[in-house]
């Protein structure tokens, strides 16, 4: 990461987070940010809800911010799962769904990587 934002994450991570909550909600009211990135770790057994195994999991980039490209990574049992949302401005339908495609490719292709080292 590079530019402006490499600050603003850095800072508020390391600063905005120990002050007390009216302070550090200000921040959050309308803070702006062109790119959102959401790794969402979750179970890694498959889990049951209301006694139905949950298949599959999803998850979406919460639009709090005025970000231009929203992605989420969400982890469950041995699978990821890649969303995203992106303003129109930014990258029509087809291009955001082309770059989710290829980041599919590169995870599956890191994993083949990994799995061969490990042999």
């Amino acid at each position: 990461m590079q530019g402006p934002e490499y600050s603003l994450y850095y800072w508020f991570f390391q600063f905005y987070g120990k002050l007390p909550a009216p302070l550090f909600q200000y921040p959050l009211k309308k803070p702006r940010f062109s790119f959102l990135l959401n790794n969402l770790p979750f179970a890694k057994k498959q889990i049951t809800v209301w006694n139905q195994r949950a298949l599959k999991v999803i998850g979406w980039p919460p639009y709090t911010t005025d970000a231009g490209i929203g992605l989420t990574c969400v982890g469950y049992c041995d699978s990821i799962r890649v969303g995203g949302t992106a303003d129109s401005s930014w990258l029509a339908k087809d291009e955001l769904n082309n770059a989710l495609k290829e980041m599919v490719n590169e995870i599956n292709l890191l994993a083949q990587e990994c799995s061969w080292n490990t042999i």
